[in-house]
C-alpha cells in the first residue's frame, strides 16, 4: 500500500474514532461490488470507492463543501449506504456503472452523471 495511502486511512479512521468514542478498527460490512471500484467524477462531485468499502466522497454544491472518509456499510441494488454510527448518508444509485462505447465506464449517483478512472 502506497504510504500516502496509508496515512490518509490512519487519519480517516483515526478520526472516526475519535467523533465516536469508540475503539477498535473500523472495517465495512460488505466489500463493494467491482464495477463500483475506483475514482469517480462528476459536475462538482468525487467518488473513491476502494476494494476494501472504504468510501471517499467530496461534493460542492451553491458554495459548500460537504466531505466523507467513511466505510461502506450496506450495498443494495440501486442504493448504498455508509457511514459511522449515526452519522450515516444514503446514496441513490440512478444508472448502475457500465461501460459505454470506447471503454469508458459511467453511473449517475445522486441525478450527477460520473466517469470513473481507475
Amino acid at each position: 500500500m502506497h504510504p500516502t495511502r496509508f496515512l490518509a486511512k490512519a487519519l480517516c479512521a483515526s478520526s472516526v474514532l475519535a467523533l465516536t468514542g469508540c475503539s477498535g478498527v473500523i472495517t465495512p460490512n460488505n466489500p463493494p461490488p467491482s464495477d463500483y471500484v475506483g475514482v469517480w467524477r462528476g459536475e462538482q462531485v468525487l467518488l473513491v470507492i476502494d476494494d476494501e468499502g472504504m468510501m471517499h466522497y467530496e461534493s460542492v454544491k451553491d458554495g459548500y463543501r460537504k466531505t466523507m472518509d467513511v466505510p461502506i456499510l450496506s450495498w443494495e441494488a440501486r442504493a448504498f449506504e455508509a457511514g459511522v454510527g449515526p452519522l450515516t448518508a444514503r446514496f441513490e444509485v440512478d444508472d448502475v456503472p457500465h461501460e459505454e462505447d470506447g471503454g469508458v465506464w459511467m453511473m449517475t449517483l445522486d441525478g450527477v452523471d460520473m466517469e470513473r478512472s481507475r
